[in-house]
C-alpha cells in the first residue's frame, strides 16, 4: 500500500500482524501506522476518557474563535474540507515551514528555477546533490537514491562563504595563496564543484538546516543565481577536464503539496487574509512536521502526551481507515490510498469540524 505520511509517498509498505504494523524500515511509517492501529484513547490534560467526552472536551478547551489548524500530511480530499472550514470562517490554515523553505520557495516565485521530479530523478540523474539533512523528513529518500544506483553527494550546510566560493571558481576566479586553515575548505569546495559541473543531468535536493541561520533568504538567491548560470553554460574543458552540458534542477518535496495545491485550484493563491495565519498552531491534524511545537489539540497520530498537546483526540486516518488519494511531493502524481482496517473513531476531518462547530455555538 502507499504510505500517507510522508512527501515520497512510499508505495511498497506492507502491513502485518504484529505490533510493529508495517515491514519497512522508516521510523515515520512505524511510528504512524503503529498509532493508527492501536490508537491511544482520548486525553484531556493527564486524564484519560474513555469515549469522546464533546462537552467536556469544549468546556475546558481554551481555543480562539478562528483557530489556527495546522495539517501537514492532508489528502485532497482533506483540503478541500479544509478550505471550505477557512472560507466559512471557522478556521485559519497554517501553512509556513521552516525559514529556508520559505526562503526557496520564494526564491522560486520570484526568479523561477527549472523542477524535477522523483522519477526523474530516478530514471536520468547521473548526480544528486543532497543539501541539509534529510533523514528526518524524508527518511527512505537516500536510500531510494541508492537502490536506483544514483552517485550522490551531500553538503551538511552550504554557507555563503561556500557559495560566493562557487562563484569564483565557475568565473575562474580563485584565491592563489589562501591562508593553511581554509586550504583543506578549499580543496573540499574544489572537489565538490569538479564533481557537480562533470555531471550532465544533476537533481538539487534541499533537506533540514541546508543554510546558516539567518542567511536563508541571500543563500537560496545566491544558489539560484549559481544554478542558472551553469544550466546556462557548458563546463569548460579548464573546469572539469572536458567540455560537459549540465543540468542543473531542484527536487522539492513538500509535505504540504496536496493542500497547497487545492488552495491554488480554488484561490488561484496560496496566501489570503482571510484563511492564512502566521500565528502559533491551536489544532493539529496527525503528527505532521519534524519537531513541532505544543499546540491545544491534536486529532490522530500518535499521542505527544500533556508537553505536546493539552487535549489528544484519536481519529481514524486516511489510507488506513478510509480511501483518499494524494500528491506526491513533488507535485508530479497523484497517488491513490486505500483504507482497509477498520476503526471505532470518526475520520480526522470530522473531528476537526466537530470541534470548531462546537466551539463556535459556545
Amino acid at each position: 500500500m502507499t504510505c500517507p505520511f510522508c512527501p515520497l509517498g512510499c508505495d511498497d509498505v506492507t502491513l502485518n500482524g504484529s505490533q510493529r504494523g508495517v515491514d519497512v524500515a522508516c521510523e515515520i511509517a512505524v511510528r504512524q501506522f503503529h498509532a493508527a492501529l492501536n490508537p491511544p484513547l482520548p486525553r484531556l490534560g493527564d486524564q484519560t476518557l474513555d469515549a469522546l467526552d464533546w462537552e467536556r472536551i469544549e468546556t475546558q478547551l481554551q481555543l480562539s474563535d478562528r483557530p489556527v489548524v495546522e495539517c501537514g500530511a492532508a489528502t485532497i480530499e482533506e483540503a478541500k474540507r479544509l478550505e471550505s472550514l477557512a472560507s466559512a470562517g471557522l478556521i485559519r490554515i497554517h501553512l509556513s515551514g521552516n525559514p529556508a523553505d520559505v526562503a526557496v520557495a520564494q526564491t522560486a516565485g520570484r526568479d523561477g528555477f527549472l523542477a524535477t521530479t522523483l522519477g526523474d530523478l530516478f530514471f536520468h540523474a547521473d548526480l544528486v546533490w543532497v543539501i541539509g539533512d534529510v533523514s528526518a523528513s524524508l527518511p527512505r529518500l537516500t536510500q531510494r537514491i541508492t537502490a536506483a544506483a544514483v552517485p550522490m553527494v551531500s553538503t551538511a550546510q552550504l554557507s555563503l562563504a561556500a557559495l560566493t566560493a562557487l562563484h569564483g571558481f565557475t568565473g575562474g576566479q580563485s584565491d592563489a595563496n589562501p591562508a593553511e586553515s581554509e586550504s583543506n575548505e578549499r580543496d573540499s569546495l574544489v572537489r565538490l564543484f569538479q564533481r557537480l559541473r562533470s555531471s550532465c543531468y544533476c537533481a538539487i535536493v534541499i533537506g533540514d538546516l541546508p543554510f546558516q541561520e539567518g542567511t536563508e533568504v541571500i543563500a537560496s538567491e545566491m544558489l539560484q543565481r549559481l544554478l542558472h548560470r551553469w544550466n546556462e553554460t557548458s563546463a569548460t574543458t579548464d573546469q572539469v577536464g572536458s567540455s560537459t552540458s549540465n543540468r542543473f534542477r531542484w527536487l522539492q518535496m513538500d509535505a504540504q503539496q496536496s493542500l497547497r495545491s487545492v488552495l491554488r485550484w480554488r484561490h488561484n493563491q496560496l496566501c489570503s487574509l482571510q484563511w492564512a495565519a502566521p500565528e502559533s498552531v491551536e489544532i493539529r491534524l496527525g503528527d505532521s512536521t519534524v519537531g513541532c511545537a505544543a499546540v491545544q489539540v491534536q486529532i490522530g497520530g500518535p499521542d505527544p502526551g500533556p508537553e505536546g498537546a493539552m487535549c489528544y483526540l484519536p481519529a481514524g486516518i486516511p489510507g488506513v481507515h478510509q480511501a483518499a488519494t494524494k500528491i506526491r511531493g513533488d507535485g508530479s502524481v497523484t497517488l491513490p490510498l486505500l483504507g482497509q482496517h477498520e476503526t471505532k473513531w470518526p475520520p480526522r476531518i470530522d473531528v476537526l469540524q466537530r470541534l470548531v462547530a462546537g466551539q463556535s455555538s459556545r
